[in-house]
C-alpha cells in the first residue's frame, strides 16, 4: 500500500521543509498570524524568532518519534515528510506547542532540572510537558502518537536526482505499492 495523498517536501507561507534535519519548520510570519503574537518582536528578531521555531520543530519531531521503535525512524520520517495528512497534523501541532510556550513556561518546562533542592529529589518531569495536554491529544487523535506506521513502503539507496535527498550518505526512500 502506499502512502495516502502523498507529496513531495515542499515550503509554502506555512511551513518550510529543513533537508538538513528532514522536519517541517513553521514560517514566521504564519506562526505569528496563528498565535496571535508578533514573534519577531516577542523574540526581538528575526533570526530569534527562527530559532524559537526551529525548537518548536526539534521538539514535536522529538515527541512524535518517542512513540515509535528506534527502527521505524527514517520510516517515520519519510512518512512525516510524504504525507499531506501528516504534513497538516504536524502543522497543528507545532503551532498548539508554539501557543503552550506562552502559558506558564509552556515547552520550556521539560527543559528544567526538576530537582526539589529543599527535599533534595528529582522530580519526574515526563516528555507530555514538552507539549502539554492539549498538544498530547492532537499527536493522539491526528495519528502521531501510534505505535506502528499505517503504511508499508521500502527503503532504498538515495541519489541526488531526489526530492528529498540531502547527503551523499542519507538513505532515502520509495514507495512499494501493493494491491
Amino acid at each position: 500500500m502506499a502512502i495516502k495523498n502523498f507529496i513531495l517536501p515542499y515550503d509554502n507561507d506555512e511551513l518550510r521543509y529543513d533537508y538538513k534535519n528532514h522536519r517541517y519548520v513553521l514560517q514566521v510570519d504564519h506562526a505569528s498570524y496563528e498565535v496571535a503574537r508578533q514573534l519577531v518582536e516577542v523574540y526581538q528578531g528575526q533570526e530569534n524568532a527562527e530559532a524559537i521555531l526551529e525548537k518548536v520543530s526539534q521538539i514535536v519531531y522529538d515527541y512524535i518519534y518517542s512513540f515509535k521503535k528506534s527502527e521505524l525512524y527514517e520510516r517515520m520520517q519519510y512518512y512525516l515528510s510524504h504525507s499531506k495528512e501528516m504534513r497538516e497534523a504536524v502543522r497543528q501541532l507545532m503551532l498548539d506547542v508554539l501557543f503552550y510556550g506562552f502559558q506558564e513556561g509552556g515547552w520550556a518546562m521539560a527543559y528544567v532540572t526538576g530537582i526539589n533542592l529543599q527535599e533534595v529529589e528529582k522530580l519526574d518531569i515526563p516528555l507530555k510537558v514538552a507539549v502539554g495536554e492539549v498538544g498530547d491529544s492532537i499527536a493522539r487523535s491526528r495519528g502521531l502518537a501510534q505505535k506502528f506506521i499505517k503504511y508499508d513502503f521500502d527503503v532504498v539507496e538515495s541519489n541526488p536526482n531526489d526530492k528529498w535527498w540531502y547527503h551523499e550518505k542519507f538513505i532515502g526512500f520509495s514507495i512499494n505499492k501493493k494491491n
